[in-house]
C-alpha cells in the first residue's frame, strides 16, 4: 500500500511543479507582450540614442510593428532558430501588412542568444546589413520584441530579439 501512496505523491508533486512553471512562463509571456517590457524599452532607447549620435531622427514606437515583431519572435523561439521567413513563407513585409500597417519602407533585424539589449545592439551595429537597417533615413517608426526561456540544451538559443523598422506608405 505504501508504493501507490508514494507514486500518487510524486505525480501530485510533478503536476504542481508543472502548473507553477506554466504560470511563470505565462507571466513572462504577458510581460513580453506588454509595451512596458523593460528589455524592449531598453533596446528601443539604445537605438534612438545611437541614431541621435549620428544626427538621425529618433524613431517612434508603433504598436502594430511591435505586434509583427512579437509574432515572429514567438515563432523563432518555438523553432529555436532565426530566419527572416516565417514557417508559412511570410516575410517581414507580409507580417507587418497582416497587422494592418500600410508600409512604404520596412526592414527587420533578428538576434538570438544575447541576454542584453546592449549586446544585441552591438552585434547589429557590427553587422553591415543590420547596421544599414538601424541607421537608415527611410525608417520613421519601429517595434521590437524580446522573448527568453531557460536553455534546455547547449543548442538552445534561449533569447530571441526581433526589431521591425518601417515608415508608413505616403
Amino acid at each position: 500500500m505504501k508504493y501507490p501512496t508514494f507514486l500518487l505523491s510524486v505525480v501530485c508533486f510533478l503536476m504542481i511543479a508543472a502548473c507553477s512553471q506554466t504560470q511563470a512562463v505565462s507571466e513572462a509571456h504577458k510581460l513580453a507582450r506588454s509595451p512596458q517590457n523593460p528589455m524592449v524599452q531598453q533596446l528601443l532607447s539604445l537605438i534612438n540614442a545611437e541614431r541621435s549620435k549620428r544626427g538621425l531622427t529618433i524613431l517612434r514606437e508603433n504598436p502594430k510593428l511591435a505586434q509583427a515583431a512579437l509574432i515572429h519572435a514567438e515563432e523563432q523561439m518555438a523553432e529555436n532558430a532565426l530566419s527572416h521567413s516565417s514557417q508559412n513563407g511570410d516575410s517581414v513585409s507580409d507580417r507587418v501588412a497582416a497587422t494592418g500597417y500600410s508600409w512604404g519602407f520596412v526592414a527587420e533585424n533578428l538576434a538570438a542568444g544575447r541576454e542584453t539589449a546592449q549586446e544585441t545592439l552591438i552585434d547589429w551595429i557590427n553587422s553591415p546589413g543590420h547596421n544599414k537597417n538601424l541607421f537608415t533615413k527611410q525608417a520613421s517608426e519601429f517595434g521590437a520584441a524580446y522573448l527568453s526561456r531557460p536553455r534546455q540544451s547547449q543548442n538552445d538559443l534561449g533569447h530571441f530579439w526581433v526589431l521591425v523598422l518601417a515608415a508608413p506608405l505616403q
